[in-house]
């Protein structure tokens, strides 16, 4: 299923052939900012993408032209009101031309449509650019519990009413 496209990049659902290739963006991204896999925890989703996502959504994102995978994106329901952005990462070379920006926007009219008020995220203060990506697009501080020990800040936005 495809999401969309932005230049030379396809958005489109997670394929199980793209599992792998998705673990190894995240995993390379968590080393290089020296944030700690947590395959038991938050990153055992990694491990059966497909399964986990049936209920929420998890995207990648592809170059048009060589159709290699070079990101991911995630929404996955907590509760009635409320999906979480999640597994949002880009490879370093890709980053800086509007693929974070359209991601955000396909998640928030995603979750919207689908009835979801809000949009939370939590994040590492080390990713200081996904984070002030995060707070452009209008996402603030939530009083809500962390729940990931690796990310200090848990952002969320309320959604306009359709």
């Amino acid at each position: 299923m495809t999401f969309g496209y932005k230049d030379n990049f396809h958005f489109r659902a997670i394929r199980k052939e793209d599992e792998k290739k998705v673990r190894n963006i995240i995993f390379s991204i968590l080393k290089q900012y020296q944030l700690e896999l947590d395959t038991e925890g938050v990153d055992a989703d990694l491990f059966d993408i497909v399964d986990y996502y049936k209920n929420g959504l998890f995207g990648v994102v592809e170059l048009g032209d060589t159709q290699e995978v070079v990101g991911s994106f995630a929404l996955y329901p907590l509760d009635d009101h409320t999906m979480e952005l999640r597994k949002m990462y880009l490879l370093p070379e890709y980053r800086g031309q509007g693929v974070g920006k359209w991601i955000i926007s396909f998640c928030e009219a995603y979750a919207q449509r689908s009835g979801y008020r809000k949009i939370s995220l939590e994040t590492a203060s080390v990713l200081k650019e996904a984070v002030g990506l995060y707070q452009k697009m209008g996402y603030k501080p939530s009083c809500d519990e962390n729940h990931t020990e690796r990310c200090d800040i848990l952002l969320e936005k309320e959604l306009l009413p359709s």
